[in-house]
C-alpha cells in the first residue's frame, strides 16, 4: 500500500491510498564483455559492452550499454 498526495482544484491537499505490488515481473540477466589494456605502468584503457535482459526486473525491458574509460595514475 502506498499513500498518494495531490491537491484539489481549490488547492487543498488530498490524500488517498493505492494497492501496489512489490513483486518484480521479470528477472534481470546481464551479458557483458570487459576488456582492460594497460598502456604503461601509469596509463590504462578499458572497454565494456553489455546487454541487460529484463532490465530493472521489468519483463520486456531490455537495455544495451557501451563504455570506454581511460585511467591515468600519478
Amino acid at each position: 500500500m502506498i499513500m498518494v498526495a495531490s491537491t484539489n482544484a481549490d488547492g487543498t491537499p488530498k490524500y488517498s491510498t493505492q494497492q501496489i505490488s512489490l513483486t518484480p515481473n521479470g528477472r534481470e540477466v546481464v551479458y557483458g564483455v570487459n576488456y582492460l589494456r594497460e598502456i604503461t605502468d601509469m596509463n590504462s584503457v578499458a572497454f565494456r559492452l553489455a546487454f541487460h535482459q529484463d532490465a530493472n526486473n521489468i519483463a520486456g525491458s531490455n537495455e544495451s550499454e557501451v563504455g570506454v574509460s581511460y585511467k591515468y595514475r600519478f
